[in-house]
């Protein structure tokens, strides 16, 4: 079995991680990722609340190489910052970490893999069309290169995949009325020590959420390191007028 994945972000990688735990040298995973650099570069990508299954799988996939933060509650505050209400995170299993610390973390047990003999291939490249014949896809790239023959596509380019209109091409992605600004920076004092709780915060004409993810030793804000063990990430929806 050939299955070429596009994309290697964090879910193209523990895609081709899955295939290869269960199913062996029965299968060859190509991944293909537009920018290698986004596997290795600490400084990129966001923080990510995940829940209780997909923390079981990369504990299962990476070990405990990939630190997580866990809030012990959700504040839910209204626009002046008055609190509503407090949730205990008992029973949710809700955790952050950085996007990027996951997914160098899941290159780097890919290339383990590889190096005990693993067929696993991650190189530079975007699927950008497919065609089918006999029943076997041949993948082309943005490069020129076309990848053939292929038993089964894996996509994972996000919301503009170009193989979308494959699996529905009857609905396209429409605008849903939302802006999102995503920022990062050092965590409060009070965090550094204790990143306990999350907050929501309700407005008229926006909401946001931010909560404390660790942080990987590299990065740096305007060429300063962190100091402290995690940053404070925040995400900001607003609604448009």
């Amino acid at each position: 079995l050939r299955v070429l994945i596009a994309g290697g972000g964090i879910g193209g990688l523990a895609a081709a991680l899955f295939l290869e735990e269960h199913l062996g040298s029965a299968v060859e995973v190509l991944v293909f990722e537009r920018s290698l650099k986004r596997t290795s570069d600490h400084t990129r990508g966001s923080g990510v609340a995940i829940n209780a299954d997909a923390h079981q799988l990369f504990t299962h996939l990476c070990g405990d190489r990939i630190p997580y933060g866990q809030s012990l509650a959700m504040r839910q505050l209204d626009g002046n910052g008055r609190l509503i209400k407090e949730i205990p995170n008992t029973g949710l299993g809700l955790r952050t970490a950085h996007w990027a610390w996951l997914a160098s973390e899941l290159h780097a047990e890919l290339c383990r893999r590889r190096a005990r003999g693993a067929r696993l291939h991650f190189e530079s490249g975007r699927a950008v069309a497919s065609s089918k014949g006999l029943g076997l896809l041949s993948i082309n790239l943005d490069n020129g290169r076309v990848v053939s023959p292929v038993d089964l596509l894996v996509d994972a380019c996000g919301v503009n995949s170009p193989f979308r209109s494959h699996v529905d091409s009857e609905n396209t992605p429409q605008y849903s009325g939302y802006v999102i600004y995503r920022a990062q920076g050092p965590a409060p004092q009070e965090l550094q020590t204790d990143p306990a709780w999350a907050s929501f915060v309700y407005a008229d004409d926006y909401h946001a959420v931010s909560y404390a993810i660790p942080c990987p030793p590299s990065v740096s804000v305007d060429g300063h390191p962190f100091d402290a063990a995690c940053r404070w990430y925040a995400s900001y929806v607003y609604v448009s007028q």
